[in-house]
């Protein structure tokens, strides 16, 4: 069952530079089209304003997604609603010309998020355990990663792309333990493992008793 991740910057409109926040949107969304076309059934694309939509084939592709276009645009403020459902139209080359329930499910989340007035994103998908769950555990991933200063992000960052602390510490050029220290008050590790817990649950929760298909929405 397709999966619609829709997006949008919280107060964009007070951005004194809208127009390099949109050419920044646009490189972000054009990587990550790179990166998960594979998972992409429809690419990212911009819908109105600072909004982008995609179509994804599962849950936790969408969420693995969601997750790194918010890493590649720190620190702005995201809200994101990822609805699984049917897709009335034949697939297109934009989400704009296409029309469905897992569109205005996606569409009710991310109104929902908006609400939330800071970082949040809402699944509407036909799980309502699942949903409760992976709406929970990112609530408190993004409340952990909005108290983090700029340098703990660099620092974290570094860390994922290097893979250990040694080799993230030397590319800094800090020492070890100025990095552990600084991944430890940021709780930076048990973020990224409730991360990864999150789309293992996403990826292995069982199909929705009361889905139509008797399939999960990452079927």
């Amino acid at each position: 069952m397709p999966v619609c991740l829709t997006a949008d910057i919280i107060a964009s409109r007070d951005h004194p530079e809208r127009a390099e926040l949109q050419e920044r949107v646009e490189a972000v969304l054009r990587n990550a089209n790179d990166q998960f076309g594979n998972e992409l059934l429809v690419p990212l694309t911009i819908t109105l304003g600072d909004e982008w939509q995609g179509l994804t084939r599962s849950v936790a592709g969408a969420a693995r997604i969601d997750f790194r276009l918010r890493q590649c645009l720190h620190p702005l403020a995201i809200a994101s609603g990822i609805g699984a459902g049917s897709v009335a139209t034949p697939l297109r080359e934009r989400t704009s010309q296409m029309d469905g329930p897992c569109f205005h499910l996606s569409r009710s989340a991310v109104d929902a998020a908006k609400q939330e007035r800071s970082a949040a994103t809402v699944f509407r998908t036909d799980h309502d355990p699942r949903d409760t769950a992976a709406n929970a555990l990112c609530q408190l991933l993004h409340a952990l990663s909005e108290q983090w200063t700029e340098r703990q992000f660099e620092n974290l960052i570094a860390f994922i792309e290097h893979g250990t602390e040694a080799t993230a510490a030397r590319a800094l050029g800090v020492s070890q333990p100025t990095l552990h220290q600084s991944l430890a008050r940021s709780r930076g590790k048990t973020y990224l493992a409730a991360r990864e817990a999150l789309f293992r649950f996403l990826e292995t929760c069982p199909a929705a008793p009361n889905s139509p298909t008797g399939r999960s929405a990452d079927a």
